[in-house]
């Protein structure tokens, strides 16, 4: 059986939103998030893990407990108030340092038109990552460059975005082919959804064949960068 966000999924965030600071405007509707955002955001993680989370490498078993929560604790509250307008979570290998964040997949849905959004890659990016992303990108484009520019990967994705330097990294050459994923600083990428799209009946499927398309792409991204350790 499939469990499906609906009209009623968006009608919960649009009232978090204009209930934000309202706690108990939360208790009072408890029963509709859970029914109409947490069951599907779960059913949607879920299909990601049972169809293809054994072909990603950034996937352990803490990849699928980081569903965010409903509720922003007191300290947090003040400025953006209790309760959340959106629902999210990140895919990835749990982290080894505080300082930086695993390759991974965020899956985010919410009241606004910039929560509705799939992405994949490295976007909190530290010192290490980004040198050891280089080294790949330069030593390994022609793996990089035909995995971006495959037809299944072009299928559901665009090409990389984030933000670029303004002055191009040093001890690479502007000239060289792999200039042009050289210039990020952060190597990531992404879709914007409609809420249109995101009540439709093939949601999770479409979701599931999106990540399926960018597998090796992340593979790659995984390989490159590794993961932090301490003797670093």
């Amino acid at each position: 059986m499939s469990i499906k966000f609906t009209r009623k999924t968006f009608a919960y965030f649009d009232n978090a939103k204009a209930n934000r600071f309202d706690k108990e405007w939360f208790s009072q509707n408890e029963d509709l998030y859970k029914e109409h955002v947490k069951e599907p955001f779960q059913f949607l993680i879920n299909a990601i893990n049972i169809n293809i989370g054994d072909k990603l490498d950034i996937i352990n078993d803490q990849s699928y407990k980081s569903i965010s929560r409903p509720l922003r604790p007191k300290n947090k509250a003040n400025e953006k108030g209790f309760v959340k307008d959106f629902i999210s979570t990140d895919i990835a290998e749990k982290k080894t340092s505080i300082f930086e964040w695993n390759p991974g997949i965020h899956i985010q849905i919410g009241a606004n038109e910039n929560d509705n959004v799939i992405g994949g890659g490295l976007y909190m990016v530290s010192g290490r990552q980004i040198k050891a992303l280089r080294a790949s990108l330069h030593g390994d484009y022609q793996t990089i460059s035909k995995l971006l520019s495959a037809s299944n990967f072009k299928k559901s994705w665009s090409n990389i975005t984030g933000e670029k330097y303004k002055r191009f990294p040093k001890d690479y050459n502007p000239e060289d082919l792999s200039a042009e994923y050289i210039w990020y600083k952060q190597f990531y990428f992404s879709q914007t959804l409609k809420r249109s799209e995101v009540i439709k009946n093939d949601f999770t499927n479409k979701v599931v064949e999106d990540i399926n398309n960018c597998i090796e792409v992340l593979n790659w991204i995984r390989k490159s960068v590794g993961k932090y350790k301490k003797n670093n």
